[in-house]
């Protein structure tokens, strides 16, 4: 769709949610209209978002948008973001906003040999707007494109053979296939609005939602197999080592409130066997951290989770390997036993990284030990093969009475120590990460951001994941590329900085006559511009020269 499809998908892909903070309301013909109304029913992927939400949750977009970009005014930075993403001569207020509604959505469907159908379907409120729009992306884009009909609809086609024009209200870009699939809908055809599949998937979910995804796995492995025959078997083998079989589709809403984004999912079995099994999260682990931790990660018995996913690696045949000759491999290489010396002690776990400068970087993995005893004979043989294989000296240690090694690579900012106390192992980069999973002076628990998200999950929910924005936007300011942009005094860089001018001794290449070229340097790269001779110069050559 050239140079309107490129600004039209980076708003909608790479602006995200953010894009939300622009919303207000829309009219028109299809601008609150459901998407999903013109989706084929057939759909193995679909996904929705709302770009102009109101109310509460357009306050609450804001809110986190505001955090997120630490800017009073998003906005502005996003629309910034969107036009220099897109081609030269194009801009959203004027070739997007004027028409687009507040919804729109993508699907995938017919995954089969040849080219799937997907498409693009955005809303529209304005489609007097919509065709202006479409007019000056025809004139910039030039040649390449063609003209199609498709039962009584007109679109057009581009070099690429991406297809894209206004269906029933709707403007939609994606495959030729994809649009007819549209055009069939919108024309009488199934949707997959209605359908028991989709209408099921999502019937938990909220409807103040500003995302939704919907992935039907068992019509989208089966036709990743019809597409390629030959790797049938193992998608079986995946089926039947991860319960896919039994799996319906799945739906997941992303939700917000002023001071958190959400996701929310439902997943179904037909009772052949789950998908999952009811586990908890690792949440107290994770409510431990440390308070200035950014990014936490929970996981319940990460011994029994290893052990079942080195099974299901060997049951597809992983790196040519059953699992006991991946543990008859370490025992021999390093003297450990996978199970007896790492996974059996092994239960609840949370991995935390902190620090908001690249030298102040570092973190911790606390693991819940079942066996302390067996815990303490594993720490001293995983010493022992360390000081053997490492090559590096290994130090006992002891932080906050818990007791251990360290090891320390010459030049590296911080040593890797491994502790164990009772029924607690640390595995850290850095004592003072060590030192904060054991006794931090302050905890996740007690942070106000953290209690305000973990309140907005549903009752009887522990969070397993925990992300703290402004510091990783901290760490990523800190951690720039260091080029010089703005001179001490804060003044700008000029945009030409000439270079001192030589003294050339006249005659030959260096003739007074011929134009000098003065090298100058730029901000961004090097050029040379001509210089004018000097008077007498151009006077000598305007002289008539003697006839012969």
């Amino acid at each position: 769709m050239g140079t309107l499809r490129r600004l039209l998908l980076t708003f909608l892909l790479a602006a995200g949610l953010l894009a939300s903070a622009a919303g207000c309301g829309s009219n028109g013909s299809t601008g609150h209209a459901d998407p999903a109304r013109a989706a084929p029913a057939d759909a193995a992927f679909y996904g929705e978002a709302t770009i102009r939400p109101s109310g509460s949750l357009r306050d609450a977009v804001r809110s986190v948008a505001r955090k997120v970009t630490l800017s009073p005014d998003p906005r502005a930075k996003l629309l910034k973001l969107i036009d220099r993403g897109g081609t030269r001569g194009a801009s959203f207020e004027r070739d997007i906003d004027p028409w687009l509604g507040s919804r729109a959505a993508a699907f995938v469907a017919g995954i089969g040999p040849g080219k799937p159908a997907a498409a693009l379907i955005v809303g529209v409120r304005d489609e007097e707007k919509l065709s202006e729009a479409l007019d000056r992306n025809e004139r910039r884009s030039g040649k390449g494109t063609r003209k199609a009909s498709y039962k009584g609809v007109e679109y057009r086609v581009d070099a690429k053979a991406n297809a894209y024009g206004s269906v029933n209200g709707w403007l939609v870009a994606g495959t030729e296939s994809g649009l007819r699939r549209v055009v069939d809908v919108t024309q009488g055809a199934p949707a997959l609005a209605g359908s028991s599949s989709f209408e099921t998937a999502k019937a938990k979910l909220p409807d103040q939602r500003l995302a939704l995804l919907y992935l039907d796995v068992g019509r989208l492995l089966g036709a990743i197999a019809a597409r390629a025959p030959a790797q049938s078997a193992q998608l079986e083998q995946i089926r039947t080592l991860y319960g896919l079989s039994g799996v319906r589709p799945v739906a997941a809403a992303v939700t917000a409130t002023p001071d958190s984004v959400g996701v929310e999912s439902a997943v179904t079995t037909t009772g052949q066997r789950p998908l999952a099994q009811p586990a908890a999260s690792g949440g107290a682990l994770l409510a431990g951290a440390p308070s200035d931790a950014w990014l936490v990660l929970g996981s319940a018995n990460v011994g029994a989770a290893a052990k079942r996913g080195l099974g299901r690696l060997a049951g597809l045949g992983a790196a040519g390997l059953s699992t006991e000759q991946l543990k008859a491999r370490l025992r021999a290489r390093t003297g450990l036993d996978l199970d007896r010396d790492l996974l059996d002690w092994a239960g609840d776990a949370a991995l935390f990284v902190r620090g908001t400068s690249k030298r102040d970087v570092s973190g911790a993995l606390v693991i819940r030990a079942s066996d302390p005893n067996l815990v303490r004979r594993s720490i001293a043989k995983i010493a022992g093969a360390v000081r053997r294989f490492g090559h590096q000296p290994v130090r006992p240690e002891t932080i906050e009475g818990a007791q251990g090694f360290s090891v320390a690579k010459p030049g590296a900012p911080r040593a890797l120590v491994m502790l164990e106390r009772g029924d607690e192992v640390v595995v850290a980069y850095g004592a003072d990460s060590a030192r904060a999973a054991l006794a931090p002076s302050a905890r996740l628990d007690s942070d106000p951001a953290f209690r305000s998200a973990r309140g907005a999950l549903a009752g009887g929910f522990s969070p397993s994941l925990y992300v703290a924005v402004a510091p990783i936007l901290q760490l990523a300011r800190s951690s720039g590329s260091g080029r010089l942009t703005r001179l001490p005094e804060g003044r700008p860089l000029p945009r030409r900085l000439p270079l001192p001018r030589r003294r050339r001794p006249p005659g030959g290449r260096n003739d007074p006559l011929a134009p000098r070229r003065r090298p100058a340097l730029s901000a961004g790269s090097f050029s040379s511009r001509p210089t004018p001779p000097s008077l007498s110069a151009r006077r000598r050559r305007s002289e008539p020269r003697p006839r012969r």
